[in-house]
Formats: structure tokens, sequence, C-alpha cells
């Protein structure tokens, strides 16, 4: 999924992600407040200056770099 796709999707409301294909997506800068992110790929992501605060879930999640 790519950072705009993303991006539109919380910002319409969704904030189940879990299983989301992020691999590699630029997630810098973004409010990432009460996303469920259990099972997601989020290997090399960038999450500088991100706001991870009451994330929900990150059971499974893939964080290699």
């Amino acid at each position: 999924m790519e950072r705009e796709d993303f991006i539109k999707r919380y910002d319409a409301g969704e904030r189940d992600f879990a299983t989301a294909e992020l691999g590699g997506a630029d997630l810098s800068n973004i409010d990432l407040n009460d996303v469920d992110l259990g099972g997601a790929d989020l290997s090399g992501a960038n999450f500088s200056n991100s706001i991870l605060g009451h994330t929900t879930n990150l059971s499974g999640v893939d964080l290699r770099y």
C-alpha cells in the first residue's frame, strides 16, 4: 500500500490496517493514533517523526529493516 492510499483511508476513518502490506512505505510525519497494525508487514517502513501513541495492536508485526 502506498503512502497516499494509507493516508486517504486513515483520513476517511479507517483504523484497521491489520495484515496490511506496508513494507518500505514512507509513513513519516503521520499521526497513527488508534491504528491496528497487527500482523502488518512494516519491514523497511519509515516512521520518522510519526506518532504511534495508542496504537491498538502491534502483535506479529514485521519491523525488520
